[in-house]
């Protein structure tokens, strides 16, 4: 077929049977396969220019074209998985299943091995030439140093594999036709030179087919042939005409999809988006489903290249937002749902963004853009500043959307919770830099769009229609309420709108009345309640001042009887709990409410001030940013300081060994001590008077505390604890042997101030009770930090 030497190059026949000398040299760099292969192509174009030299020209030429493809696909190797390693391997482990035959376990294995090597035969067997396109990606590798992607794997499979098989069929008795011997040398050719030649060589070409104003469909066929990444991405960063999307569309649609390594099409995409949007963006939508099962990062590149399509891609987009595609899609849409102009915005855009909103991975992970998009939706009602005409829906609807989700927001028993770290929900603020919780959020929100509409002259029924119909009611709805009168009453009592004033400030106080009963009613009030209860009792109208006086005394409840207040007081000291926490609520909003309604509350006010000392002017937060030794659990340090001064250090240390702090079931242990270290540092010469009153008064904790807070006060110039430390030190030895109950707990730490403390008053001169020496050693020095300094 073929004899041990050829032609040069250059005296090669030329005309479209020629072989580039280009490729030529390519396939000589392969080594010897290449070489072979070069030899029988040249073989094969020798039977094809002079076929009446041959009995049988075309099984020939095809013969050589087989052996051509053989050899090229051997540069590769064969080391691949393929249909014939996987049968073997099911053969290999039949054989050893059944030389295992009874063995037991060992059956069992080579069992369970058959089983997955019969799985491994099945999926090959459904990967239709998968063992050539294997080793065709592995020459891409090596010749570009890129891995293949879906086209180009598409490409492998119909022209190597075809290649390989077609001219099988005839070497192995199939009659060839010239028309199709022909073709098949041509394109084993093209597709070699795919493969091998560089891309500079084939720049030109790819240039050529990009900037066609007529594409036809031999050319997609062309490009449907690429098995170089590099190549696809040069051709779609050039081409130009609207005719390669249908083209492709029909001969290979991967070609225009996105892959694991990005989109090669992308730039050919954006650049028809220019000329056509419309058309783009419906084939997006019609390939919508196969871009998705391409996963999260296709269909990120789908919602960037709809950038700047606007209205046109809302179907889409909201398409998308529903496919579960996963944060950084859902942050990509919102991206452009936020960019979208005021103007633009629509129905569908509003639909968008609900779906958005709804998502708890968005609306959790990416609380802050939600927020952004709220805002949006909030600016969406009042174009330029003004509200939306009567025949235009979409202010409306926007008012119901946000009260919606701020309702499935609410779902979650946690967001209560959300809200009440938040003292007063007038402080939250969407722009510039919105809550990191969606929750607060969506109320704030809300309340925007309605402070905006009392402005704008919005009646206050219509203002609080998408709420009081959305939001169930309870504490949550009331206090958004509550909020929105506040921050209406300067709107809805404008004396420069003489007009309505009168109809407006109406509606405002007959929301507001029964509404502050309920307040009243609700536990846990924070700052804004309490805010909104005071500007009613300081601002009511006389002629509406009975029905408040009612609906609060109602709202609070019936008051215990001030025997019961006694014994509970009384009874403190050993159960130190509040028995309702109605009187808790009761107590926070005293400073607020007058006293025909505080009447009857009077005893467990002064009850509740004698043991925690005075309600604060106005609700404090239940989360405070503040160093843990400023706050001490709740714990009020000027109570106790004030105590010292009044009755002496020893009555402070006693109540502070009993303190509570309402609503804290936190062990308190460790902020007594940590205020007591605090006491006696700001002022150690009170605190060291009378040390043996103190020791006595004190639990263990309070014991170790006192004295490590006097040692380190002796240890600095100012303040200065004063002369008494032979007193101090004396009590402190007496108190090693009189701990108190739960010294199993703290003995030790006892020990060691105590041990300190001895050891300053040796550095002192002073002289030490005559046990102490012993004691160091036998009962502290085997367990203190500190360690004895006498010899041993």
């Amino acid at each position: 077929m073929s004899g041990n030497t050829h032609a040069s190059d250059s005296e090669l026949p030329s005309g479209p049977l020629a072989i580039e000398s280009e490729l030529a040299t390519a396939l000589r760099a392969q080594g010897a396969n290449g070489e072979r292969a070069l030899n029988l192509l040249r073989d094969a174009q020798k039977v094809l220019s002079g076929p009446e030299q041959f009995a049988a020209p075309y099984e020939v030429a095809q013969s050589c074209v087989r052996g051509a493809v053989d050899s090229i696909l051997k540069i590769a190797g064969s080391n691949f998985r393929g249909l014939r390693s996987t049968q073997a391997a099911v053969i290999q482990r039949a054989k050893a299943l059944a030389d295992a035959s009874g063995g037991g376990s060992t059956m069992d294995a080579d069992l369970s091995g058959l089983v997955e090597a019969v799985q491994e035969l099945r999926a090959e067997e459904g990967n239709r030439g998968g063992f050539r396109v294997r080793q065709v990606a592995d020459l891409v590798q090596k010749q570009t140093g890129r891995e293949m992607g879906g086209p180009e794997r598409q490409a492998a499979l119909d022209s190597w594999h075809r290649f390989y098989d077609e001219a099988s069929a005839v070497l192995h008795g199939s009659a060839g036709s010239m028309l199709g011997t022909l073709a098949m040398y041509q394109a084993v050719v093209a597709a070699a030179s795919q493969l091998f030649l560089s891309l500079p060589v084939r720049a030109q070409r790819l240039h050529e087919l990009a900037v066609v104003e007529h594409p036809t469909k031999a050319l997609a066929r062309e490009v449907a042939t690429m098995t170089d990444p590099r190549a696809g991405a040069f051709f779609f960063r050039s081409a130009t005409s609207e005719r390669w999307l249908e083209l492709l569309e029909e001969v290979q649609p991967e070609r225009l999809l996105p892959d694991g390594q990005g989109w090669p099409a992308e730039p050919y995409l954006l650049r028809m988006l220019d000329i056509d949007p419309a058309l783009i963006v419906d084939w997006l939508d019609d390939h919508l489903e196969a871009i998705a099962s391409r996963g999260p990062a296709a269909l990120g590149m789908t919602v960037w290249l709809l950038r700047g399509t606007g209205a046109r891609a809302y179907p889409l987009l909201k398409k998308v937002a529903k496919a579960d595609p996963g944060i950084h899609v859902l942050r990509g849409i919102s991206f452009q749902l936020g960019d979208t102009p005021v103007a633009e915005r629509t129905e569908l855009w509003l639909q968008v963004v609900e779906d958005l909103l709804r998502s708890p991975l968005f609306t959790q992970e990416e609380s802050w853009h939600a927020g952004l998009l709220l805002d949006a939706v909030v600016q969406t009602v009042h174009p330029n500043g003004q509200p939306r005409p009567n025949s235009d829906r979409l202010g409306r609807f926007c008012r119901f959307a946000l009260a919606q989700i701020l309702v499935q927001s609410l779902a979650d028993t946690t967001a209560h919770w959300e809200l009440r770290l938040h003292n007063d929900l007038r402080d939250i603020s969407l722009q510039p830099d919105p809550p990191h919780a969606f929750n607060p959020a969506a109320a704030r929100a809300v309340l925007d769009l309605a402070r905006t509409d009392a402005t704008l002259g919005v009646p206050l029924g219509e203002r609080m229609q998408p709420l009081l119909t959305k939001l169930p009611a309870g504490a949550v709805r009331d206090r958004i309420l509550a909020v929105h009168l506040l921050e209406s009453y300067a709107a809805d009592h404008d004396l420069h709108r003489p007009l309505d004033r009168q109809a407006r400030t109406e509606a405002w106080w007959q929301l507001a009345i029964p509404l502050a009963g309920r307040l009243a009613g609700h536990e846990g009030p924070r700052a804004d309640v309490a805010d909104l209860l005071q500007l009613q009792v300081t601002s009511c109208p006389d002629a509406e001042r009975p029905k408040l006086l009612t609906a609060l005394t109602e709202g609070l409840g019936p008051a215990p009887h001030p025997d019961e207040v006694t014994t509970w007081e009384a009874a403190f000291a050993d159960h130190q709990e509040v028995p309702a926490a109605r009187w808790c609520t009761v107590r926070t909003l005293s400073p607020v409410l007058p006293d025909q309604v505080l009447g009857p509350w009077r005893p467990v006010l002064t009850a509740l001030d004698k043991i925690f000392g005075p309600a604060p002017e106005r609700p404090q937060s239940v989360w405070n940013v503040a160093p843990y030794l400023v706050t001490y659990s709740g714990l009020n340090p000027a109570k106790f300081s004030a105590i010292a001064a009044a009755e002496g250090p020893a009555a402070a240390v006693s109540a502070l060994a009993t303190a509570t702090v309402p609503g804290r079931q936190e062990p308190l242990q460790p902020a007594r001590a940590q205020l007591l270290a605090e006491l006696v540092a700001t002022d150690p010469a009170t605190w060291a008077t009378t040390p043996g009153a103190v020791l006595n008064a004190s639990t263990t904790t309070l014991q170790a505390a006192y004295l490590n807070a006097l040692r380190q006060a002796y240890s600095k110039p100012d303040p200065h604890p004063g002369d008494n430390l032979a007193d101090l030190v004396a009590a402190a030895f007496t108190a090693r042997a009189n701990p108190s109950a739960d010294q199993d707990e703290t003995t030790e730490q006892l020990h060691q101030a105590i041990a300190a403390l001895l050891h300053l008053g040796i550095d002192h001169g002073i002289d030490l009770d005559q046990e102490a020496p012993a004691w160091l050693d036998s009962e502290a020095f085997p367990k203190s930090k500190v360690g004895s300094r006498f010899p041993r």
